[in-house]
């Protein structure tokens, strides 16, 4: 159902106080400016206002010209807003700008400390800027699927056919997990978030999009993986329910602003009458110190391939919940960014390595995630059981 004007005016005016106020690719959890929190307020309140007015027929002649002065009043105002918007969108770094073409809340930042000891447990207490439901449609059940894209039969220890098993044994094991159960909590409006995850399926792309990639590339990517195939290597189906990764080996590829701007990403795109809901994720290995919380030892052997496991988690728990505009808080950051590089309580292997979950038959060392709970609060937790 289409909103009325006084509603888009409102939802406007508050996802423009989000992109004056936060560089999204940093998700620093900056607090809305005051001031102009009261002007776009006040803003508002006067747009609601003209809106009544203009569907009044018994105005007097000073009336009208008051209504119509404070028309040009509001418009006058907007521009005033719009030209430094728009001088600082120009200026943002390029992390930025990407993070703000993919949506609100998008990008999963790199790790900007590193631990000496074990991996950050975080804090247990509520989570400040809670997140809010913005109306929009959750994934009830995601079919996620995975495009595996370079070469991934290399001989670098990482980028390997044992690489991508542990990737598939993961996908297949945290549908209905604890871990994944904490969506749940995200039920709402219709929605029931069942915490399950089905794998649906891969495609292999050596290189359809070459070898050094940007943002439209990846876009292209998912296109291809749904059109393209062979007798062996079958195109995707399109889902409704799905969420395509497209997942990138260390080796051969290169993506700028992967490492440095962001570790991965989500996006939606419309799709015919649907929407295409899609994720990138680079394997770790080319910037551990970055992207992986662990840079020599890891649960599965594979430092690489397991810090992608935490950012995959990461990018489908955001995509569950936020997949065009659902849940984030007023700092524009969604679930995954609340708890990043945050683990729990965490135990050491017998290889030395550190993991905070075991699923099926693997151990793994995956982010936290945000829980909702009933006393209106948020919490970083890595089970339901967890929420207070």
């Amino acid at each position: 159902m289409r909103q009325n004007f006084a509603a888009q005016l409102s939802l406007f005016c508050r996802k423009i106080i989000v992109i004056v106020n936060v560089p999204i690719a940093n998700y620093d959890p900056y607090v809305v400016n005051p001031t102009i929190f009261s002007y776009f307020l006040w803003l508002i309140k006067l747009g609601k206002i003209l809106i009544v007015t203009r569907h009044m027929t018994e105005l007097s002649k000073l009336s009208r010209l008051v209504v119509r002065g404070s028309w040009f009043a509001l418009a006058a105002i907007a521009v005033w807003f719009t030209v430094p918007m728009v001088a600082h969108a120009e200026n943002l770094d390029r992390g930025t700008v990407q993070a703000e073409n993919r949506g609100l809340g998008a990008v999963h930042r790199p790790n900007a400390t590193h631990f000496r000891s074990a991996p950050p447990s975080g804090s247990t207490g509520p989570v400040g800027s809670p997140l809010i439901y913005w109306g929009d449609q959750l994934i009830q059940t995601p079919v996620v699927y995975v495009i595996w894209y370079g070469n991934w039969n290399s001989t670098d220890g990482s980028d390997t056919p044992a690489g991508q098993q542990i990737i598939r044994d993961f996908l297949n094991s945290i549908g209905g997990s604890p871990y994944f159960d904490i969506n749940q909590t995200y039920s709402t409006n219709g929605y029931t978030v069942t915490g399950n995850v089905v794998f649906g399926g891969e495609f292999y792309d050596a290189g359809s999009s070459g070898t050094t990639l940007s943002d439209a590339s990846i876009t292209a990517i998912v296109n291809h993986a749904l059109i393209s195939g062979t007798s062996t290597n079958k195109a995707l189906p399109y889902n409704p329910n799905g969420v395509y990764f497209v997942l990138t080996s260390a080796a051969n590829i290169n993506y700028s602003g992967f490492c440095s701007s962001f570790c991965g990403w989500h996006t939606s795109d419309p799709y015919g009458a649907n929407n295409l809901r899609y994720a990138f994720v680079g394997n770790s290995k080319k910037c551990l110190s970055s992207c992986a919380i662990q840079t020599t030892k890891s649960p599965n052997n594979n430092p690489g391939v397991d810090g992608m496991i935490s950012v995959i988690a990461h990018e489908l728990e955001e995509t569950v919940t936020d997949p065009e505009n659902g849940y984030w808080d007023m700092n524009g950051n969604e679930n995954g960014d609340k708890c990043a590089w945050t683990f729990g309580t965490t135990y050491l292997n017998a290889a030395g390595a550190y993991y905070n979950v075991t699923l099926g038959s693997r151990q793994y060392l995956i982010q936290r995630n945000i829980g909702l709970s009933k006393n209106g609060n948020d919490y970083c937790v890595m089970s339901r059981s967890q929420i207070p």
